[in-house]
């Protein structure tokens, strides 16, 4: 729950639960990722922890749990750190998520010391494998979420923006 202890000690658990998903791994365990879609005032931000925290100054991310395949929580730890308001995002065919960013605030504004509006991707069970890197190709606005056709990599990404056009739908083709 929120504001408990994460199971990793990395401090509490944060606040704004959003997008989530399931991912398989071995043995029959399950890894789930939780988007948190903190904004600057957050109760309780996503922990800052070394080589995973994209800005200091941002209080959202994911954190990572580990089930058994009888459902018990193995770990709990952060995945990701230092983003801004994760809104949603969407699992891989590869068994990752990404997670986005519903905010286009640039450094200077709330005090961030980098621009947010990006796409991260996150490993679950292993994050320092993916980092904190902003996907700069998949474009900078407000994210909301995303669907990979799993035949041909193509990510397709939804817009969620409160002014008139009011969102837009994209499609990032790989190279």
């Amino acid at each position: 729950r929120e504001g408990e202890p994460l199971r990793s000690g990395e401090g509490p658990v944060p606040s704004n639960h959003d997008g989530m998903t399931a991912l398989p791994g071995p043995g029959g365990r399950v890894h789930l990722v939780r988007n948190h879609e903190n904004r600057p005032t957050a109760a309780h931000p996503v922990p800052t922890v070394k080589g995973l925290t994209y800005d200091p100054a941002g209080k959202g991310g994911c954190t990572a749990l580990t089930l058994d395949s009888r459902g018990r929580v193995l770990s709990e730890r952060v995945a990701i750190a230092g983003t801004a308001v994760n809104c949603a995002g969407g699992p891989t065919p590869w068994h990752t998520w990404l997670t986005c960013e519903e905010t286009e605030d640039k450094a200077g504004t709330n005090g961030y010391t980098k621009d947010h509006g990006f796409i991260f991707e996150v490993h679950p069970s292993d994050p320092r494998r993916t980092g904190a890197v902003p996907l700069t190709a998949m474009g900078r606005f407000q994210h909301e979420a995303i669907a990979v056709d799993p035949q041909r990599g193509i990510v397709y990404e939804t817009e969620d923006a409160f002014l008139k056009p009011f969102g837009l739908f994209y499609r990032f083709l790989p190279e």
